[in-house]
């Protein structure tokens, strides 16, 4: 797998995220304070540490099929300013799914 990289307030990206538990590494800019994520078909599974291609960590958030939420980019709380990006992975937690994702500043 190749890291995804993302552009600050440009459209959503769709990423096909294959096999159960592999990590996708997802790139955010500087100045990304919040994403909006979706996981198409199947639950998902973040992570804030991990290796892309490699088997999803211990450590991570459930995130339910087909339920759109927004948040905070973890390196950036509240009225903090992210200078320097950072990454997240992301994995499908049993099948195939499309997970749609989109950062903002």
């Amino acid at each position: 797998m190749a890291a995804v990289t993302m552009v600050l307030d440009a459209s959503a990206v769709r990423i096909t995220l294959g096999a159960a538990n592999v990590a996708q590494e997802v790139i955010f800019p500087a100045n990304a304070r919040r994403y909006r994520r979706n996981f198409v078909t199947d639950n998902g599974k973040i992570a804030t540490s991990g290796t892309d291609g490699a088997a999803i960590g211990t450590d991570y958030e459930t995130a339910y099929a087909n339920s759109p939420v927004e948040d905070d980019v973890p390196w950036c709380v509240g009225r903090g300013r992210n200078l320097a990006g950072g990454k997240l992975y992301f994995a499908t937690a049993a099948g195939s799914t499309v997970l749609e994702i989109r950062c903002y500043s």
